[in-house]
C-alpha cells in the first residue's frame, strides 16, 4: 500500500511499502517434507497384530496408519543432485514413501522413494556409520527443479572453523505435520550454539561422534532439517546488507533429563563430506557420471 505524508509547507512526500524477501527466506526454501503412512501394530500375548478401525456408520473396516514426518534438503555435488536427511529418518522409509517439495511454478510436487529408485540406476541411500545422516540420489520430473537447491561448495560452512559458543543458527523443518497445506512452508526455529564439535556420554550416541549442541529443543519432524548460521548483518558502501547464511549440519535428536531439561545434537557438515569420500560412493558416484 502507498502512503503519503502532508507537510506544512505543501509538500507530499510518499513512500512505497515493497515486499523484500530476506536471506533467511531464502535459507528457508532448502527444506522439502518427508512422510510416510505406515500401519499400526499392537503386540497382545508376545503377538503382534495389525491395528483396524470399523466406521460406526457404514461398518466398512481401514487399517489404523501412523503418518511419519521428517525434513531433508537437496544437494549439489559433482553436477548431480542428492537428498541428504537423518539417518534414522531414512532407515524408516519403504518405497511408499514421499518426498514433498515447492518447484518453481509456485506448486508442490509430490516423488514417491518408488519412482526416484526407478529413474536412477541401482540408487539407494548412503549412510555414514556412526552419524545419524543419509544421502540418496534424486533426479527431478522433466521441467521441474526445486526452490533451492545448496551448491555444496559454496553453502557449507568451512569445518576448519570455530564456531563460538552463542552464535545464532537457524533450523527450518517440518515440525509436528505443520507447514505442509498447498504450498509447503517450513517453520523456523532459532537457537544457540551451546558447545561446538564436542564429544557426550549418552548411551543413544555413539562416544566417537562429534556433534553440536543447540541450547533449544526441536520437536519431532524437525529430523533431518539444515541447520545454517545465522546471514550476518554488515555494511557496503554506507548500505547495510544482509550475507547468506552457512549450512552448518543436519538436525538429529533431542536430548532430556527428567528435569524436563533439553537440548538439540546437530550433525556437523563435516560427516556429509565424509560420506562423498566413501570408496562405496565414489564407486557409484562414478557409474553415475558416466551415463
Amino acid at each position: 500500500m502507498n502512503k503519503c505524508t502532508v507537510f506544512l509547507l505543501g509538500i507530499f512526500v510518499c513512500a512505497v511499502s515493497v515486499a523484500v524477501a530476506s536471506p533467511v527466506d531464502d535459507l528457508a526454501k532448502s527444506a522439502v517434507y518427508i512422510r510416510e503412512k505406515k500401519q499400526v501394530y499392537e503386540t497382545i500375548n508376545n503377538k503382534r497384530y495389525e491395528v483396524w478401525l470399523k466406521d460406526p456408520i457404514t461398518k466398512i473396516e481401514e487399517p489404523k496408519l501412523i503418518t511419519l514426518g521428517g525434513t531433508g534438503f537437496f544437494i549439489s555435488h559433482n553436477h548431480k543432485i542428492y537428498l541428504v536427511t537423518a539417518a534414522h529418518i531414512a532407515k524408516q522409509l519403504t518405497q511408499r514413501a514421499e518426498i514433498l517439495l515447492n518447484i518453481k511454478s509456485d506448486g508442490i510436487s509430490i516423488y514417491t522413494m518408488k519412482e526416484i529408485q526407478a529413474a536412477i540406476t541401482s540408487s539407494r541411500w548412503f549412510i555414514h556409520p556412526i552419524a545419524d545422516i543419509a544421502i540418496h540420489p534424486f533426479d527431478f520430473k522433466t521441467n521441474e527443479k526445486a526452490d533451492h537447491i545448496l551448491p555444496s561448495e559454496k553453502m557449507y560452512w568451512d569445518e576448519n572453523k570455530i564456531l563460538s559458543i552463542g552464535e545464532k543458527v537457524y533450523i527450518f523443518g517440518y515440525p509436528l505435520h505443520l507447514g505442509v497445506q498447498e504450498i509447503l512452508s517450513p517453520l523456523s526455529k532459532k537457537a544457540e550454539v551451546s558447545s561446538w564439535l564436542t564429544t557426550i556420554d549418552n548411551p543413544a550416541v555413539n562416544p566417537n561422534l562429534k556433534c553440536i549442541l543447540l541450547d533449544e529443543d526441536l520437536a519431532q519432524g524437525y529430523s533431518g532439517a539444515p541447520v545454517f548460521r545465522s546471514p550476518e548483518p554488515r555494511m557496503s558502501n554506507d548500505s547495510l546488507i544482509v550475507g547468506g547464511g552457512k549450512l552448518i549440519g543436519i538436525q538429529s535428536m533431542t536430548i532430556s533429563d527428567n528435569t524436563g531439561g533439553k537440548i538439540s545434537l546437530v550433525i556437523p557438515i563435516l560427516y556429509l563430506n565424509e560420506i562423498f569420500e566413501q570408496k562405496e560412493f565414489k564407486e557409484y558416484e562414478k557409474k553415475l557420471l558416466l551415463k
